[in-house]
């Protein structure tokens, strides 16, 4: 039998073909010896939130992100796009032994925080699988 908070659960699916979906690499370790801060898109991703409206209780999302997908979007010379991608597949995430990245959380606690800033959020009873 359903609680009265398992009632109260809004479910919502990522559209990927309606959604962008990117991530902020910093020029450090490996990328440092091309000056970039890449903005990486994720092209092939599923995934779904769930928590109680105007709360966070019972929060979780789960993301599956076809690791492959990974692609260099901001303006960079191609030559460093492609180089950058490589190291990123074959050197950083090693695609071909970890085809999926998969992020499963639960229980959110953090601060929202103004656009671009250097605050990052803080999650914890956090689970992230894969590389």
């Amino acid at each position: 039998m359903a609680t009265e908070i398992d009632k109260q659960v809004a479910h919502y699916r990522f559209v990927p073909e309606e959604s962008t979906f990117t991530v902020q690499a910093f020029a450090e370790g490996l990328f440092s010896a091309f000056g970039h801060d890449p903005l990486i898109g994720i092209r092939d991703f599923s995934g779904e939130a769930k928590f109680v409206p105007g709360t966070f209780e019972d929060a979780s999302v789960n993301v599956v992100i076809n690791a492959s997908s990974l692609a260099v979007v901001n303006d960079v010379k191609e030559k460093d796009r492609q180089e950058i991608e490589r190291m990123m597949r074959d050197e950083v995430l090693e695609t071909v032994k970890y085809p999926e990245i998969s992020f499963k959380s639960s229980h959110w606690r953090f601060k929202l925080t103004r656009r671009y800033s250097q605050q990052p959020l803080d999650f914890c009873r956090s689970d992230c699988y894969g590389r």
